[in-house]
């Protein structure tokens, strides 16, 4: 159809819940896969940058 996509995507992580309750961004979240569920918003923010 044309529509364009990112090829990235972000994992569902309950600390992305968790940091959200808490009123934090993921970044500042701590957990025991922080390095993956900040990767993947990373990305996002790759893809955007790139393409803007």
């Amino acid at each position: 159809m044309g529509i364009p996509s990112f090829h990235a995507f972000v994992r569902a992580y309950k600390a992305h819940e968790r940091a959200a309750l808490n009123g934090m961004p993921i970044h500042r979240y701590k957990s025991a896969n922080a390095r993956e569920e900040q990767w993947d918003y990373d990305l996002i923010a790759e893809e955007v940058n790139w393409e803007w």
